[in-house]
C-alpha cells in the first residue's frame, strides 16, 4: 500500500485525483489544508467541508501568505509561517508518505519544504496558464511539474515539466453527456467559488429582480454574504423569490446537478471553474479577480472568450447594468454562444487525473 499526502490551495482538481486513486486502489490518501476560507472569519474552506465526510484524513495547518506590499504585516504575522513548517514537518513524520502532490498556493509551501528536508519526493500541478509564486518556488526541488496548458511550461525547469491537463472530476464529464437546456427558459448559475465573491454578490443584488424575469437564478454566495442575500430574497415578490435559489455553498454533487440544467454561468475565472465550464460547454460571463497572481484569471478567461464561449467583464467595469446586458446578450444569441462553448471541450482532456496518478505511481 502506497501513501500520498495531497496539499495546496486548489481543492477541486485534488478531488478529481482522489477519485482516480480510489478507483485504482492500493493507495492511502490524506490531505493537508486550511480550515478557514477567509482570514478572521468562521467560513470554512471547501476541503474542510467535504473531506471530514469522506474516508480521507484531513489535517489543518496555520501558515501565512507573504504580502508583497505590506512589510509591517509580514513582520507581525511571520510566526504563522514558522508554525506552518513545524506542523507540516510533524504531520509528514507521522504519516510517512511515499510522495507529496501539491496543487499550489501558500498553504503548500511549508508542506513541500518539509518534504524536501525529509527526503520525500514532491510532484506539483499548475492549473493556470500563468504560474503562482508558490509553485515556482517549490518547482526548484520538485521531481515533476505537471501543467494544464503548454503556455505555463516557461515558468518551470524544462526537464521536470509534464503536460497532463487540468484534472476534472468524473461527474463533470458524465454531466456533459446528459445536459438538457431550454433556451427559452434560461437557468442562470452565479458563483464566486467556495469562498464567494462579494463584488459579484453586491452587483447581483441590484439586478436580481430583472434576472428572475428572464428565468431561474441559482446563487452561491459564500458564507459571508449568505444572510444578507437571504434577506434580499425575502424582500422580493413571491414570483421573483420563487425563481431565486440561494445557498452559501453547494457540495460537488449538488453542483453537478445544477450543471445538468444551467444555461449560463456567471463566475470568477479560476482555472478549475474555467476547466469545468469548458468540459461542459456552458456559455459564461467571467469576472476575473483583479489582484490574482500574474493576472492569471484574465488569462484563463481569455481562453473561453477567444473561442466566443464567454464574455469577460473586468471588475473596474462591473456594474449591475453591464452585468444584466451581458446576460441578455448571451440569452439573445444563445445558439451561437452554445455552439462555441461546445468547441471549448477540447481544452480539457479527460485523461488529466490519470496522467497525474501515473506520475505518482512512478515516483512512489
Amino acid at each position: 500500500m502506497k501513501k500520498v499526502v495531497i496539499t495546496g490551495g486548489h481543492f477541486t482538481p485534488g478531488l478529481a485525483v482522489i477519485e482516480e486513486l480510489q478507483k485504482r486502489g492500493g493507495w492511502e490518501i490524506c490531505w493537508i489544508g486550511e480550515e478557514k476560507a477567509v482570514r478572521g472569519q468562521n467560513a470554512k474552506t471547501l476541503e474542510a467541508q467535504v473531506l471530514p465526510k469522506t474516508k480521507v484524513p484531513f489535517y489543518t495547518i496555520k501558515t501565512y501568505k507573504l504580502q508583497r506590499r505590506f512589510f509591517v504585516e509580514n513582520i507581525v504575522d511571520i510566526w504563522k509561517l514558522a508554525l506552518g513548517f513545524c506542523q507540516s514537518f510533524s504531520i509528514l513524520k507521522k504519516e510517512k508518505p511515499n510522495v507529496i502532490l501539491s496543487f499550489g498556493g501558500y498553504i503548500s509551501v511549508p508542506v513541500a519544504v518539509s518534504a524536501w528536508i525529509l527526503g520525500i519526493p514532491v510532484i506539483i500541478h499548475e492549473q493556470t496558464t500563468a504560474s503562482g509564486l508558490a509553485n515556482r518556488l517549490v518547482s526548484k526541488t520538485a521531481r515533476y511539474v505537471a501543467i494544464s496548458f503548454e503556455e505555463s511550461s516557461k515558468y518551470f525547469p524544462k526537464d521536470k515539466v509534464v503536460l497532463t491537463g487540468n484534472p476534472v472530476r468524473y461527474g463533470i464529464f458524465k454531466v456533459a453527456d446528459t445536459r438538457k437546456v431550454r433556451a427559452d427558459q434560461p437557468i442562470i448559475y452565479i458563483t464566486g467559488g467556495s469562498r464567494g465573491s462579494q463584488i459579484i454578490n453586491q452587483n447581483v443584488a441590484k439586478v436580481v429582480d430583472k434576472l428572475t424575469r428572464l428565468g431561474e437564478v441559482i446563487h452561491q454566495t459564500g458564507e459571508l454574504d449568505f444572510l444578507i442575500t437571504m434577506e434580499k430574497k425575502e424582500s422580493m415578490s413571491k414570483q421573483a423569490s420563487d425563481n431565486y435559489l440561494v445557498s452559501a455553498n453547494f457540495t460537488p454533487r449538488e453542483v453537478e446537478e445544477i450543471y445538468k440544467k444551467v444555461s449560463i454561468v456567471i463566475s470568477r475565472a479560476g482555472a478549475n471553474t474555467v476547466s469545468e465550464l469548458a468540459a461542459l460547454g456552458i456559455p459564461s460571463i467571467l469576472i476575473p479577480i483583479s489582484w490574482s497572481e500574474s493576472d492569471e484569471q484574465t488569462k484563463n478567461a481569455k481562453l473561453l472568450e477567444d473561442m466566443g464561449a464567454a464574455i469577460i467583464i473586468f471588475e473596474s467595469n462591473l456594474t449591475p447594468d453591464i452585468l444584466f446586458q451581458a446576460v441578455e446578450k448571451i440569452t439573445n444569441e444563445y445558439k451561437n454562444y452554445s455552439e462555441n462553448a461546445s468547441l471549448a471541450k477540447k481544452l480539457v482532456p479527460p485523461s488529466a487525473a490519470s496522467g497525474i496518478v501515473a506520475l505518482l505511481e512512478e515516483v512512489a
